[in-house]
């Protein structure tokens, strides 16, 4: 006798006899494990050409969604149970089963989609998630995984007074939830679905906590933690936030000065990109490899323009490859002066007509006007400070 399940052939086991006197048998076959929840057909043929067959319905626990959190819910139903019985769900993983809850099957013996709640506390595994029926003893299960609750914020980095958009998800609905910053209360927010707060998860985990964090005024640069606890369960998720700062100096100044930038607060190697905002609405920008206490000088392009020098020690460097120019500008910072950079001798010329400076730098080959043409230039309009100046040629 051959036993075939959708085409398949499938073991048979017989008690006794394989056939009675009488032409009856009695058997069993193991359904297939990879069979797929409905209708199935079971073929049976006899060594003397006899079939029959019968339709099997494959019956199977169904949980939405398949990842589950904890303090999260999961939508379960199935079918195959005895009307009207009680039903027992828990979770079988890693340690002992865990007890989730109790409902009754309907008077057709299914359980209707139902939601369950998972323990809050319940570790990160793969379960299995088990039905079991109080009187009939029959048995649906199906695996669930249940993954960590997670905090996150966008972006998860920011400075003091930046509003981030923080996510956190297992928490009920309606369920108030407390937000801290480094164990300092923020605030409380109502979780509720019909305000918007409540809202799916990208990750598929169910529903989330999505709510503006703002970081605080004095917010020290450096990492910190943002922490979001539930007022009703005690449910509770962290995540990381940075907090960075930064520092310009001299906070203005003329077209050509050396400003001087520091920070704190980052990623200790990350890369650094500066730009800088023109007036005509493009970015001239830089980029620098260094940790968290690392400076950088930035020399601004050294176009003319209409205003006029704020200080009075202003140095005045000539000189049309770049390289050199910011090179010498630290040094002038360094020494407590504010460089201006002319990339030319003509700019250079135009330069000193407006700022006066107290000292000039000068390359010799430049174009529209050499050093030595530029030296002769300003000492016949003395269009320096107080109509003197130190003038140095540079190669």
């Amino acid at each position: 006798m051959t036993v075939l399940f959708d085409g398949a052939q499938v073991g048979i086991r017989f008690g006794g006899a394989q056939v009675a006197p009488d032409g009856t048998f009695d058997g069993s076959v193991t359904v297939p494990t990879t069979a797929a929840p409905g209708p199935h057909t079971l073929l049976v043929i006899g060594d003397k050409g006899t079939r029959y067959s019968t339709t099997f319905t494959v019956l199977a626990l169904a949980v939405s969604p398949a990842v589950a959190v904890p303090n999260g819910d999961v939508r379960v139903s199935g079918a195959g149970f005895t009307p009207a019985e009680t039903v027992y769900l828990s979770l079988d993983g890693p340690s002992s089963p865990l007890f989730l809850a109790s409902r009754t099957a309907g008077p057709t013996g299914a359980l209707s989609p139902t939601l369950v709640m998972i323990p809050d506390g319940t570790p990160a595994a793969t379960y299995g998630l088990y039905a079991v029926g109080a009187d009939s003893g029959f048995v649906l299960h199906t695996p669930l995984q249940v993954a960590a609750a997670t905090l996150t914020l966008q972006p998860a980095f920011g400075q003091a007074g930046d509003t981030l958009q923080l996510s956190a998800d297992g928490f009920s609905n309606g369920e108030p939830v407390v937000v801290y910053l480094d164990d300092v209360y923020q605030s409380t927010i109502y979780n509720q679905g019909d305000n918007q707060s409540l809202t799916t998860c990208p990750s598929g985990h169910g529903t989330c906590l999505v709510a503006p964090l703002i970081i605080p005024a004095g917010t020290a640069p450096g990492p910190h933690t943002a922490q979001v606890i539930g007022f009703t369960t005690g449910h509770i998720v962290s995540g990381a936030l940075r907090v960075y700062a930064g520092t310009a100096a001299p906070a203005q100044g003329v077209a050509g000065s050396v400003v001087r930038l520091g920070g704190s607060g980052f990623v200790p190697g990350e890369a650094l990109t500066v730009t800088l905002g023109l007036g005509n609405g493009a970015i001239d920008g830089a980029s620098s490899r260094g940790g968290a206490a690392r400076r950088r000088d930035r020399t601004l392009p050294g176009q003319a323009t209409a205003a006029a020098a704020t200080e009075d020690m202003i140095v005045l460097i000539a000189e049309d490859e770049r390289a050199i120019a910011e090179l010498v500008s630290v040094v002038v910072a360094d020494a407590g002066f504010t460089p201006v950079v002319a990339g030319h001798g003509g700019e250079a010329l135009a330069l000193a007509r407006l700022h006066q400076p107290v000292l000039v730098i000068t390359d010799l080959m430049m174009p529209h006007l050499t050093g030595t043409e530029l030296i002769a230039a300003l000492r016949a309009e003395a269009t320096v400070h107080g109509g003197e100046a130190a003038l140095l040629r540079v190669g």
